[in-house]
């Protein structure tokens, strides 16, 4: 399924307003792309952003071709071309093996044992089959231990947090060269720390949090010129800055497009294929809901989400014992919130009381009311307090 935008002038007048964003989407997401197609897999990617859904709850993958599968591991800094990186690749899935066999009794097929193709477990869980059940549990428990494995090594190398922000840094703005290079038009690509004052205030603020769920330590903020080249800039994310199943779920904000604008987009360019009625059935069927910050204004809008994303650490390879990087691989993961806007909402945002020192000023409210109690507060900031 490719874009198709050579639609004929009596196709496009008149135009409504509607209608004009309709066929401007269209045609960015026509430049994005190019002539590649529109995969499943793009579909779910961009929905796993907006939504906060979690990869172990996925019913299916949607790899077509080896290339694909080979792209993913890239994103997630495995090369299966490095004979380090196919050990590895495989010794997570003969573990995954063993624990679906070991743990839980199940029957595994004999073609998942002692895998030499790290790329196949992947087509097979993405098309019908006898391997499809298997293929598919075995790689969301591979899910996982990629993660524990990431972890080990992050507790075995002495990086610090400002190295691994650094990292990621350089991938960001790779990325911004290679959106820019589509025609988007990128305002700012922004990212910082968060200092240890702004962490303490929320702790303090939150009852639910502690310090393990501080997510937005590393931060990075995209602004879009426009608002139509969001769809296109989610998509690019999802295919060349991190894999998509490390979405932190249940922890995604959109309050600026309509993933279901998207399909019913895609649907009209291309009418009848499959893969796109699917997503737009399950989306009817969707009860996921976007998540609110409770010291946001409601006038406050974003796109926003967590990843844990992968960085590679071969640089420092130096600072521990070969055998570490052979036990754990050369992957950790870092979380990082990353904050979407376009141009007008940003400057929107930054002006009355959904500007971010409004939103301190809350912030500060609620820890003081904790901290002493409502009624103090309230005799502090009265006239006679």
């Amino acid at each position: 399924m490719s874009f198709d935008s050579n639609r004929s002038e009596n196709e496009l007048k008149p135009l409504t307003d509607d209608k004009r964003s309709i066929v401007q989407m269209d045609l960015r997401l026509n430049r994005a792309f190019g002539a590649e197609d529109i995969s499943r897999a793009d579909i779910e990617g961009v929905r796993t952003l907006l939504k906060g859904s979690s990869f172990v709850d996925s019913s299916s993958l949607y790899f077509r071709k080896r290339q694909s599968v080979e792209h993913f591991l890239n994103l997630l800094c495995y090369d299966i071309e490095d004979p380090w990186d196919k050990e590895i690749l495989l010794k997570v899935l003969n573990e995954s093996v063993r624990y679906l066999s070991t743990q839980h009794g199940f029957e595994v097929p004999e073609e998942l044992f002692d895998l030499q193709d790290p790329v196949l477990p992947f087509l097979w869980a993405s098309q019908p089959g006898p391997l499809f059940q298997a293929s598919l549990m075995l790689l969301k428990v591979a899910h996982v231990l990629f993660h524990v494995r990431s972890r080990n090594l992050r507790h075995n190398l002495p990086v610090s947090d400002s190295e691994l922000y650094s990292l990621a840094s350089e991938r960001l703005r790779a990325f911004r060269t290679m959106l820019r290079g589509s025609g988007i038009d990128v305002v700012a690509i922004d990212s910082s720390q968060k200092a240890v004052d702004s962490t303490i205030l929320k702790l303090l603020s939150k009852r639910e949090n502690h310090a393990a769920r501080i997510y937005d330590r590393i931060r990075f903020r995209i602004i879009i010129r426009d608002r139509l080249e969001m769809l296109p800039t989610l998509l690019m994310m999802t295919r060349h800055l991190f894999p998509s199943n490390y979405v932190v779920p249940t922890e995604s904000r959109n309050d600026l497009v309509s993933y279901e604008q998207m399909l019913q987009n895609l649907n009209q360019m291309s009418p009848g294929v499959p893969v796109i009625e699917d997503a737009i059935e399950r989306e009817r069927e969707s009860s996921l809901g976007a998540v609110r910050n409770e010291f946001s204004h409601p006038d406050f809008e974003m796109i926003n989400f967590v990843v844990d994303v992968p960085l590679r650490v071969d640089r420092f390879a130096e600072r521990t014992h070969p055998s570490v990087f052979e036990e754990h691989g050369r992957v950790v993961f870092s979380l990082m919130e990353f904050q979407v806007f376009d141009l007008k909402t940003f400057m929107r945002n930054e002006q009355g009381p959904g500007s971010h020192a409004h939103y301190k000023a809350r912030q500060r409210h609620a820890v003081l009311e904790r901290l002493v109690g409502i009624d103090s507060v309230n005799a502090w900031r009265s006239p006679k307090g």
